[in-house]
């Protein structure tokens, strides 16, 4: 039961309903007798006791899907069901460790934000929130939600072992930003080591360097991951990673393409080495130099990229500052093969690989897909091809690089009806039985998978940010 229990609004669930149900069942007598009173259902909640006290074995908290699940079965007394339920994990146990209060609307009214107001007026605050290793907020600033200068205060006094802090926040035109970003700062300079950080620009400015001051001052050796929405200024970012002495993981996202031009002096890069081993870059749009920068500055630390913006400078410099890749996951435009392939040819290590090409394969390029067959390095055990080849080319591309073990091979565009693609495989994997798992998608919109002995997969998962940036 604990189990099942731990975090029960972690996802988007059709059956929400049955598991508000179960928690109003466990409600002291006095509140059932006020659903009871406005007659919420037909039966009487005072004859039900549940099996178990569920409440209790509740861990992590996600306020997006909670509030969904309430207003999924009902039409009223929405905020009084979710002041009972929430009264009641947040005032009675003490054993939460992970809080998420996700607000995705610029337009939620002010009884969306009655769960924080219990939040804040709970007696038993210092208590109940006590364990908290994990904290998210995202939210719109708006004339309701003034309240969070009090929640961060109040987590900042109450709780100092957070190691993972989440700031989503979009300033609207309200006036008490200065107040804001002191709160933030205080809570991140409260916790005694934080290993992870999520933020968005708006969270920063040049005018209040409060929260800069925070990580930079407290956290510069303790922070591992970064995760960033950058609006149109990476120089803000770039300070935060010159701080962060010990940042192993940053992961990119952007909004928007009216970024300010990057330009950092040269003498920087040659002296200043950052222990980045981790990148992730989420959008197709971005800023080369500062890409290019990180690449250069990481240099022999970096291991893995992940990026939908590839650019022939790009390549050319992972190729000249990054011979220890271990992992790539690139989207490219097919025009840039040849830069590909000299890239890959020095990269001994590299073991998982996935490329997506924006236009296919070259037409009548076979003599470019031997050659790119022929340089995959023998380390490489897990291989995507993201792109449209056929069945010939795929057969040409198997036996060339034969010398290589596939553990895992994905073929995307296509599904396990092809048959013309999968005699292919089926071939490849009899002649060199080395091949333990097989993964076909069509059209990037479903994926089947056919396992011949294990599923082996990349060593290391960038953060999510799908649910932070809409």
């Amino acid at each position: 039961m604990p189990y099942l229990w731990y975090n029960p609004f972690e996802y988007s669930n059709p059956k929400g309903d049955l598991l508000i149900k179960t928690l109003l069942n466990c409600l002291p007598q006095n509140e059932k007798q006020i659903l009871d009173d406005i007659r919420l259902f037909e039966y009487s909640f005072k004859n039900i006791t549940p099996l178990f006290n569920y409440p209790k074995f509740i861990i992590c908290f996600n306020s997006e899907n909670f509030i969904n699940y309430v207003k999924q079965l009902f039409n009223s007394n929405i905020t009084l069901i979710l002041h009972l339920i929430g009264n009641m994990i947040f005032h009675r146990f003490d054993r939460l460790k992970i809080l998420e209060l996700h607000f995705n609307d610029q337009y939620n009214n002010q009884n969306d934000y009655k769960l924080i107001e219990d939040i804040n007026s709970s007696i038993k605050f210092q208590q109940s929130l006590t364990k908290l290793t994990r904290f998210e907020i995202q939210i719109y600033i708006n004339e309701h939600t003034n309240f969070i200068i009090n929640l961060f205060d109040k987590i900042s006094k109450s709780c100092n072992n957070i190691h993972h802090l989440s700031f989503i926040i979009y300033k609207g035109k309200y006036n008490f930003y200065q107040s804001l970003d002191n709160s933030i700062s205080s809570l991140i300079k409260s916790q005694s080591e934080l290993k992870s950080l999520v933020m968005n620009e708006y969270c920063l400015s040049y005018e209040n360097t409060s929260i800069y001051d925070a990580i930079s001052s407290t956290h510069s050796n303790s922070l591992k991951y970064l995760g960033f929405c950058v609006i149109n200024d990476y120089s803000l970012l770039m300070k935060i990673i010159l701080a962060c002495k010990n940042l192993e993981t940053l992961e990119i996202t952007q909004q928007g393409n009216n970024e300010k031009l990057f330009n950092i002096d040269d003498e920087i890069i040659t002296n200043q080495e950052i222990s980045i081993k981790y990148f992730y870059y989420h959008d197709i749009i971005g800023n080369e130099n500062f890409i290019k920068t990180i690449l250069k500055m990481s240099s022999r630390n970096f291991k893995s990229f992940s990026s939908k913006y590839i650019t022939e400078e790009i390549i050319d410099t992972m190729e000249f500052y990054c011979p220890n890749i271990t992992c790539l996951n690139i989207l490219m435009n097919s025009n840039h093969i040849l830069n590909l392939i000299h890239l890959i040819s020095g990269l001994e290590f590299l073991k998982y690989f996935t490329l997506e090409l924006e236009n296919g394969w070259p037409k009548y390029r076979d003599e470019r897909l031997q050659l790119f067959a022929n340089i995959l390095p023998k380390s490489l055990t897990y291989l995507v091809l993201n792109f449209y080849i056929t069945p010939h080319q795929l057969n040409f591309f198997l036996k060339e690089c034969a010398k290589i073990q596939l553990h895992t091979l994905k073929l995307m565009y296509f599904n396990h009806n092809d048959l013309d693609h999968l005699k292919v495989i089926v071939d490849y994997s009899k002649e060199f039985n080395h091949l333990k798992q097989v993964k076909f998608m069509e059209r990037r919109l479903y994926e089947s998978e056919t396992n011949i002995d294990e599923t082996v997969d990349c060593d290391v998962k960038p953060f999510n940010f799908s649910h932070y940036v809409k």
